[in-house]
């Protein structure tokens, strides 16, 4: 806040992430108290995050009508995948939640190519730029639209020369569209040294969705995806397949290569932990929840943080950076 309020007089661009709601889940007493010894809350200190950055968003919006910028900001909440602990922690393999907690019906949690894996509430406020409040949007949308509206919104043309994978969602955002163009909108999560086809893949229209190339979910008439209707609708899934594969023909290019990261320059150094590092060997996974707290004093030590814990982690790897 000390940025925007130095910025005030001025454009600016202000990207907040915050590790809320996320593990280790620490959280105050007093946000984790309301919660707990109720049966339907899976872990208390997750709905403590959520109520503490549900708080901190309104300190901000607060500060932004001290400052006389509420109407004249473009403000977006949004989060990078479903929830990780807001339902039971007994989600089974076939996605189903065991009853604790609220997912709205969804299947599937994060890293899930269902929907409860990857759908994410987006919500925007710019009152000057004639968003209209309470304006519910239904239309297939994703993160690459977000570069394109923000562009329209600011009144900034692109060069020609740039061609965008997402669609500005001006009109979609201000009611002035009565047909919105049908698209196909394909997700996946990959975390593996080299791409894999197929993997934990969802290809998405307003009506279907094609789960990891085989399944296929009407979510007209099944938004929860317990149907996999795949044989009943052969057509179907064969359009999806094959727009698939021009989206993997077009992503996996490069995808023998092995791609290195660039990290930090004078302006932008970068401070190393390990709680997410590439091992030489697997035999060294990542932090994972649920680890014991000694790995876990081990891994958030540093790169050679398994030594200053006073044992060896699995296969003694080490750990290097790419």
């Amino acid at each position: 806040m000390k940025f925007m309020e130095r910025h005030r007089n001025e454009p600016f661009f202000c990207y907040l992430p915050a590790n809320a709601a996320h593990a280790p889940y620490h959280v105050p007493d007093s946000y984790r108290n309301p919660y707990t010894g109720i049966p339907q809350v899976p872990n208390p200190n997750f709905y403590g995050m959520i109520t503490n950055l549900d708080e901190n968003i309104g300190r901000l919006m607060e500060k932004l009508q001290q400052w006389g910028l509420a109407e004249n900001t473009i403000l977006i909440f949004t989060t990078d995948n479903g929830t990780s602990y807001g339902v039971g922690v007994e989600v089974g393999k076939d996605g189903f939640q065991n009853g604790k907690g609220f997912n709205a019906g969804m299947r599937g949690v994060k890293a899930s190519p269902y929907e409860g894996g990857h759908r994410t509430p987006f919500f925007i406020r710019y009152p000057a730029g004639q968003v209209a409040a309470g304006r519910e949007v239904t239309q297939l949308t994703s993160c690459m639209d977000v570069m394109p509206t923000l562009l329209e919104l600011c009144g900034v043309i692109p060069k020609p020369s740039i061609a965008f994978d997402g669609n500005s969602l001006v009109p979609l955002l201000k009611g002035n569209v009565r047909q919105w163009p049908a698209r196909t909108v394909i997700v996946d999560t990959q975390r593996e040294d080299f791409l894999e086809k197929w993997k934990q893949s969802a290809v998405m229209t307003d009506r279907w969705r094609l789960i990891n190339g085989k399944e296929l979910y009407d979510m007209r008439s099944d938004p929860g995806q317990t149907r996999d209707i795949a044989a009943r609708f052969p057509d179907t899934l064969q359009v999806l397949q094959q727009q698939y594969e021009q989206w993997w023909a077009d992503v996996s290019r490069h995808k023998d290569e092995y791609v290195r990261i660039p990290l930090g320059d004078k302006e932008n150094p970068v401070a190393l932990t390990s709680h997410d590092v590439h091992p030489d060997t697997k035999a060294m996974p990542a932090l994972e929840p649920g680890d014991d707290p000694e790995r876990q004093r081990a891994l958030y030590g540093g790169l050679d943080g398994r030594r200053a814990a006073g044992r060896n982690l699995p296969g003694d790897a080490s750990a290097v950076a790419r």
